[in-house]
């Protein structure tokens, strides 16, 4: 018998996130099925009960890909080179022609 308890995992581009709540299943190994809550017995639900409590309650979480970071720091790059241009000229050789 195998108990496992699972997190959502959303995958898009620019970011991964994970839900906080639990998704648990118990699946027999024995007969090839999964059992669900209206089956078990009172030692199923004893084990499940315990193994429950020993988990800690996951938060859920945001964590941004490669795509996103290569984005922003070409946003970022432009932003740079055009307040460079337009207040700093002189930095880059263009002379004001005032």
């Amino acid at each position: 018998m195998v108990l496992s308890f699972k997190q959502k995992k959303m995958k898009s581009k620019f970011l991964v996130t994970t839900k906080s709540n639990l998704i648990e299943s118990i699946y027999c190994n024995k007969c090839e099925n999964q059992i669900f809550p209206g089956q078990w017995t009172t030692d199923i639900e004893r084990v499940y009960d315990y193994h429950k409590k020993t988990i800690s309650q996951p938060s859920g979480k945001i964590r941004f890909t490669w795509f996103f970071y290569s984005i922003l720091f070409l946003i970022l790059l432009v932003a740079a080179g055009a307040y460079i241009y337009l207040y700093h000229p002189n930095i880059i050789g263009i002379s004001d022609l005032n």
